[in-house]
């Protein structure tokens, strides 16, 4: 994997909702899709939880692709009861797709606008990569991608889209082709502006997935990877701030530690309201410590991640579905309500409830309302909690491969 391929998996992006309705074909039984398809992300739209989206890689016909397949991505909008296949929908030239994987889709507020990070390798043997955004503006029907200029090709040469929570018009995104500048679109991707360069261009820079500041429309966070620091490949060292929307940045000073950080990075964390937070990689340091400031980052205060449990942080949190008022946290062992961005309290009953006792969970979505349903992502099942966790129904999203076979399915 190279040094840009294993940037996308440190940092999550926030996100927000989607909701469209098409026409929709029930994947079980009989009229299941013949190619296996492995699941690896799902989305949920928080204000009409009844819409989701799944996806993930289609079978490979070679087995040295270095995970790169053909992706697919399906929605639903009655509560997994019936899907659309939209992958057709996704562009098609040639062999654009053959060897590509997709994230799961950032979703604006405004309920259509859907916005997929694509990395694509050479075929047949990918050797060399790119990086794309495609973007929707009907819920997925249709896609683009995006260029410099505006809507073009397939968006090569972009990466890291971002929403702001402030602006369902604002995205900000890297341009690769222009040697990693932030650019911003007050428009939803139609035309960019902005060419500043976090870093020194000079050196050995890449630039990690975005955060946009939870306050201030125009402030935008970068994590920058400067390879001759003492830490690993795709290991944020730098945090850089940029109050202009990427024209101009700054040095975002770590927080104070003895023996001091080597690495750092800003990262979202909806628990926390306002503050901006920061997370280290450093062996040095409680997996569990987050840094937080009310300044932008100019000072810090040392906390711990919201439902923590014993020194371990959550893999997943929902928020009011098993019961209004209260956050959950999906631990090892089991969920555990907590509140505000405080540790974990009481271990639930219904964490026994669990589909396969919780082992294997890729993905967890659901709305934020008592009520909600629940959705639990493994890597051969979708499901669905309807009734705050006491019972658990198999969803029929499509012929998912159960685990990965040597050969036909992407590299783990």
């Amino acid at each position: 994997m190279t040094h840009r391929a294993r940037l996308v998996s440190f940092l999550i992006v926030v996100l927000s909702a989607v909701t469209g309705r098409t026409a929709q074909t029930p994947m079980s039984g009989a009229n299941a899709t013949s190619t296996i398809r492995y699941a690896t992300w799902l989305r949920v739209d928080s204000r009409y939880p009844r819409t989701l989206f799944v996806g993930g890689s289609q079978s490979c016909v070679s087995s040295d692709n270095a995970g790169f397949c053909p992706p697919w991505i399906m929605r639903s909008t009655d509560g997994g009861v019936t899907w659309a296949d939209l992958t057709p929908a996704l562009p098609r030239d040639g062999s654009y797709f053959d060897f590509a994987r997709i994230s799961a889709p950032q979703l604006a507020a405004d309920g259509r606008h859907l916005y997929i990070n694509v990395e694509r390798a050479t075929a047949p043997t990918p050797s060399g990569q790119s990086s794309d955004i495609l973007y929707s503006t009907d819920a997925g029907s249709h896609w683009q991608g995006m260029d410099a200029g505006g809507p073009q090709g397939y968006g090569t040469g972009f990466d890291h889209a971002t929403l702001s929570s402030l602006s369902v018009r604002r995205l900000y995104a890297t341009y690769i082709g222009g040697s990693g500048a932030v650019v911003h679109s007050d428009d939803g991707g139609l035309t960019w502006r902005g060419n500043g360069y976090p870093g020194d261009v000079s050196r050995d820079v890449a630039v990690a997935p975005l955060v946009a500041d939870p306050q201030r429309l125009d402030t935008v966070y970068a994590n920058v990877i400067i390879s001759s620091h003492d830490t690993a490949a795709d290991t944020p060292t730098t945090a850089m701030r940029s109050d202009d929307a990427g024209a101009h940045w700054v040095v975002v000073p770590r927080p104070r530690a003895t023996p001091p950080l080597q690495s750092f990075a800003i990262t979202n964390e909806s628990h926390e309201g306002a503050l901006l937070v920061g997370r280290t990689r450093d062996g040095s340091v409680p997996d569990d410590r987050l840094y937080l400031s009310a300044t932008r980052g100019r000072t810090w205060r040392a906390a711990t991640c919201p439902g923590d449990d014993r020194g371990t942080c959550p893999t997943f949190i929902v928020d009011n579905v098993f019961g209004r008022g209260a956050s959950y946290a999906f631990v090892g062992d089991g969920i555990y309500r907590f509140h505000g961005a405080g540790r974990a309290e009481a271990r639930l009953p219904i964490g026994d409830r669990l589909p396969d006792h919780g082992v294997g969970l890729l993905a967890i979505g659901a709305g934020t309302r008592a009520g909600d349903p629940v959705y639990l992502l493994t890597q051969d099942t979708l499901y669905r909690s309807a009734d705050a966790g006491r019972s658990w129904q198999r969803l029929p999203v499509a012929q998912l491969s159960h685990g990965w076979s040597s050969g036909t399915g992407p590299a783990r």
